[in-house]
């Protein structure tokens, strides 16, 4: 044991003097500061890039000190809404072929397909607390199971008539390899 650490020391003893040589030698800092200056140079480059993309059009920022219409309210479809109608919220689900459409007089809200078919937001919070359901039964049985086997494992360890004997032959046998590694190290060659 005191080999190893004696090699792990003297590794890192030429190691940080290897370091030392190289951290202190004037053309490996030059090419240090070099390359330092270059991802910096990279670095501001990419950044002015970004923000020539993310930058707002002139025209949308002269749009800003505009007024929107005063009592106008859009409705589904994109359309104005007259002044005796109530304004229906329609919003496209992303990632879906989906809308969902929210009258504020209505109770449940529909989801409409982009095939035109509507169905109440209920039933698909519905078909989710079913399949929640379902799954929470699965896994509560599931724990069971395992905890049962969990018992049973645990009674045969118990039962054995000497569990520590395998482990104790294990380290016997590392500790014989160790002896046999420092005698092949300490010998001369």
């Amino acid at each position: 044991m005191t080999v190893i650490l004696q090699t792990n020391a003297a590794a890192l003893t030429h190691l940080r003097t290897l370091l030392t040589l190289v951290l202190t030698n004037s053309e490996v800092r030059k090419l240090i500061s070099d390359f330092s200056l270059m991802g910096r140079e990279l670095l501001a480059k990419g950044a002015a890039k970004t923000a020539e993309l993310v930058a707002p059009p002139e025209e949308k920022l002269r749009e800003v000190d505009q007024s929107a219409p005063n009592d106008q309210f859009i409705t589904e479809g994109g359309r104005v809404a007259g002044p005796n109608e109530t304004p229906i919220l329609e919003v496209k689900i992303p990632g879906t072929d989906k809308t969902f459409k929210s009258h504020p007089r209505e109770g449940q809200s529909p989801i409409k397909k982009a095939d035109g078919n509507e169905r109440p937001v209920g039933e698909y919070r519905d078909k989710v607390q079913e399949k929640y359901t379902e799954v929470k039964g699965e896994v509560t049985s599931r724990a069971g199971e395992a905890q049962g086997e969990g018992k049973a494992h645990a009674k045969d360890v118990m039962d054995a008539d000497q569990p520590s004997r395998a482990a104790d032959e294990k380290k016997q046998g590392m500790l014989d390899k160790m002896k046999q590694l420092r005698v092949s190290l300490l010998s001369p060659l």
